[in-house]
């Protein structure tokens, strides 16, 4: 089936797990430029793919539950109306499922911590977020209800930085090598509406980077996603 939103120079990525036997699915996407490079682009797209698996399995693994299994990472490149599509479940010596590494009690599955992906230059752009499930009851703090301890979400936040900091190939461009930036896509352009629908299907959109992660103090809810 034909892609048909188009983003240049995008690709879309989705680190995919379960928990409590719901299917959760953490959306990211990245500009990847292979200019001056000799990998070609759908080389540059799995082994991106490689890349993300590597640094949720070191990064982000060890802060959720066992209750939570990573299964693949997919992707699609929205680059192009024929965009490849693939998925991978080894990479770096890592094969998935795999289960999270934080062995503390498991909060219940509509309960998340919230990650809100920053933008530089944005002025009137929404940001991106992630919404990560399969948390531990230790991330709640005792004394105030719905938040997060101050040294659970240090760690977190010193991993989600390290994670953007992994992720972003900003220094690899000659040779087989190519560059990468995290970004959140923004819809320009819509396709006319089918029948009664309000506004028409996204059609075209740009990609902007994404400068920080920050992890949020007040817990989140998954619910509408888990359902």
């Amino acid at each position: 089936m034909a892609n048909e939103y188009i983003v240049p120079k995008v690709a879309q990525y989705v680190v995919h797990g379960t928990y409590g036997g719901k299917n959760i699915a953490n959306v990211v996407s990245f500009e990847i430029n292979t200019t001056g490079s000799t990998m070609s682009r759908n080389d540059a797209i799995e082994a991106m793919g490689g890349i993300l698996l590597n640094n949720w399995h070191t990064g982000i693994l060890p802060l959720l539950v066992p209750q939570y299994t990573a299964q693949r990472v997919s992707w699609m490149d929205l680059a192009a109306s024929d965009g490849i599509i693939g998925e991978r479940t080894t990479s770096g010596g890592h094969t998935w499922p795999t289960n999270g590494g934080n062995a503390t009690a498991a909060m219940a599955g509509n309960v998340a911590v919230l990650v809100t992906k920053n933008l530089s230059a944005s002025r009137g752009a929404r940001r991106g977020r992630f919404y990560i499930g399969g948390i531990g009851e230790g991330v709640n703090d005792t004394f105030v209800p719905n938040t997060m301890q101050g040294s659970v979400q240090t760690t977190w936040q010193t991993a989600w930085t390290s994670f953007l900091g992994n992720v972003n190939q900003t220094d690899a461009i000659l040779g087989a090598n190519y560059q990468s930036w995290m970004v959140v896509t923004h819809v320009l352009t819509r396709h006319a509406p089918i029948g009664d629908a309000p506004i028409g299907t996204p059609a075209t959109g740009e990609g902007k980077r994404v400068s920080s992660l920050t992890v949020q103090s007040t817990l989140a809810t998954q619910r509408r996603r888990l359902r």
